[in-house]
């Protein structure tokens, strides 16, 4: 691969190691990164990276961040990856270096962990494939040495076409799609232009990744690319299936240009609650989690292990929120208003239960929808009430088509959603709501004083309550 001009890789951070200059605390309120953290997490934090400056040695650190200089030289030490992430947090907090380029930083060290660094390890974790409440032991294989790990620039003249192989195979594109996708990365600086190649395991990929199994049965991306017969000439040995890892600015263009009404997807380290989630949801984002070598008190800010009831791995868990990311893009924006609707009726139905069972019950709907754990992206809306194995009890059901009755004139003009757009048993709830409530809007309108409308009917359901989301 021909060498990448280092005027084009970005700045060197050798003048501020030479002169240690404190990070300015209120920037981890700024940034997404770690604004999601609470104030005594991010002064703890803080000491940390204070720390890490401390001990820096003066070098040219950004310029190897990415490893598209040397490409060849990608050290097999997770301790070097593990002070490099912390430098790029330290170099974005001053303002020069973007949260997606920690983001890329941080992906490449969290696919080295899972696939590179640790050694031989028996995991147990629930059969995800069949189903069956049974534990497994499974032998995680190892991929051992950093050669077996390329570096790409997506505009080295010298491997284009080969890189555009690649690209297509993440983001399932044609190949003018390709070329429009690399015209659109153009003007991006080469730190966001990189990509990264992995040799996988030999065995089954269930064996490593059982979630990651299961997202490649249902979304089109970031599939295994089978090298074939070009194993040798991008030197990878002995496997011949690779993972290809793209920064996080090619996957949120490349989402971008696939899904019209696309949001945002947003860094941020360290486990995030449901609440925080549906923050970001309603300012049309949706959050990526990302392991950080760091703790904050007792907390680590590593990524989960596990998602969805099976083993991930740190590299994967992150991907898993890309997966949830590429669920909420199928769903139209108008869509996406509606659900975060419904969100706002489970929680006021909650302010309304006593029992514990029915509390429960609005949680996991709501998580599922906070989630984004959604298929029925081109099926009718209506199927949101017969998704993810969770049965909507009738007066909870009820309760949300009431609103869809009452506030008719909102769900038409805002969400282009009528009764129309509901299955056939929801069709005759709806019905019956509105037959319900016609005569007191006819009194109303007619000054006959005809009492209130009648809220959501109010229905005890003895429904299983399903699955607890993770």
């Amino acid at each position: 691969m021909a060498a990448v001009p280092s005027s084009s890789v970005g700045t060197s951070i050798t003048s501020f190691v030479k002169q240690p200059e404190s990070i300015d605390p209120s920037t981890f309120s700024s940034s997404s990164l770690t604004r999601t953290l609470s104030k005594p997490e991010q002064d703890s934090l803080l000491s940390g990276l204070n720390n890490t400056l401390r001990r820096c040695r003066e070098g040219d650190y950004v310029s190897n961040l990415f490893w598209i200089q040397n490409p060849k030289e990608i050290p097999i030490d997770p301790n070097v990856h593990n002070m490099y992430v912390q430098i790029a947090l330290i170099e974005c907090l001053k303002g020069r270096l973007s949260e997606e380029e920690v983001a890329t930083a941080c992906l490449f060290r969290q696919f080295c962990k899972q696939l590179v660094f640790e050694p031989d390890t028996v995991r147990t974790y629930k059969n995800g494939k069949t189903k069956i409440k049974q534990t497994n032991v499974v032998k995680v294989p190892r991929v051992p040495g950093s050669d077996n790990i390329v570096a790409r620039y997506t505009s080295d003249s010298t491997t284009l076409d080969e890189n555009i192989r690649f690209i297509k195979s993440v983001f399932s594109l044609t190949d003018l799609g390709c070329r429009v996708f690399l015209e659109k990365l153009k003007e991006e600086p080469a730190r966001k232009k990189v990509f990264y190649i992995f040799p996988l395991p030999l065995g089954d990929v269930y064996s490593w990744s059982p979630l990651y199994y299961s997202m490649n049965q249902i979304w089109p991306f970031f599939k295994p690319v089978n090298l074939s017969g070009e194993r040798k000439r991008i030197q990878l040995d002995p496997p011949s299936r690779v993972f290809v890892l793209p920064s996080f600015t090619m996957i949120r263009i490349a989402f971008q240009q696939i899904y019209r009404d696309a949001v945002k997807p947003v860094p941020v380290l360290g486990r995030i609650s449901t609440r925080r989630i549906e923050e970001f949801k309603r300012r049309d984002e949706r959050v990526i989690n990302l392991g950080f070598p760091s703790r904050v008190f007792d907390k680590s800010l590593e990524s989960p292990l596990f998602a969805d009831g099976n083993y991930t791995g740190p590299g994967v868990f992150s991907l898993h929120d890309f997966y949830h990311y590429f669920r909420w893009c199928e769903v139209p924006r108008n869509e996406r208003k509606a659900l975060l609707r419904i969100m706002d009726c489970l929680q006021d139905l909650q302010k309304t239960k006593s029992a514990s069972e029915d509390i429960k019950t609005l949680k996991r709907l709501n998580w599922v929808l906070v989630d984004g754990e959604l298929h029925f992206s081109g099926d009718p809306f209506g199927r949101i009430f017969n998704l993810s194995g969770i049965p909507w009890p009738d007066d909870i059901k009820r309760y949300v088509i009431t609103d869809m009755v009452l506030e008719a004139a909102l769900w038409e003009n805002e969400f282009q959603l009528t009764r129309e757009n509901l299955l056939p048993r929801e069709q005759a709830i709806y019905d019956q709501i509105q037959e319900s409530i016609s005569p007191h809007l006819g009194a109303a309108a007619g000054g006959g004083g005809g009492g209130e409308i009648p809220s959501a009917p109010k229905e005890s359901s003895d429904s299983d309550s399903g699955k607890n989301p993770t």
